[in-house]
């Protein structure tokens, strides 16, 4: 929308204009035209600091639903490593097997 009010403010000002333009039509052109980019540029960081917020929260949700998970997740891969490796090195970190083979 905003490259349409720029447009606008250009074509306007290029209709209205039949000579040169003087120092007051230059300044006023600039002022419209900065007018509309502060807008464009309000808009987004308006719209970044809401999607911001929403993705903060987002994140939140989906982490403590997914932190349970994430915990076996860890526990389980923490198993396999202890059983893949050769009882001298549990021994040197200091974790045992009892009989049933549990650590």
């Amino acid at each position: 929308m905003s490259i349409f009010l720029y447009r606008a403010v250009v074509a306007r000002s290029g209709l209205r204009q039949t000579g040169p333009k003087s120092e007051m039509q230059f300044e006023q052109d600039m002022f419209e035209t900065m007018g509309v980019h502060l807008a464009r540029k309000t808009r987004r960081e308006r719209l970044v600091r809401f999607t911001a917020r929403f993705t903060a929260a987002w994140t939140n949700l989906v982490d403590r639903v997914t932190r349970p998970g994430h915990g076996r997740q860890a526990q389980k891969a923490l198993l396999q490593r202890l059983q893949g490796m050769p009882s001298h090195t549990l021994k040197d970190i200091g974790v045992a097997r009892n009989n049933t083979g549990r650590f």
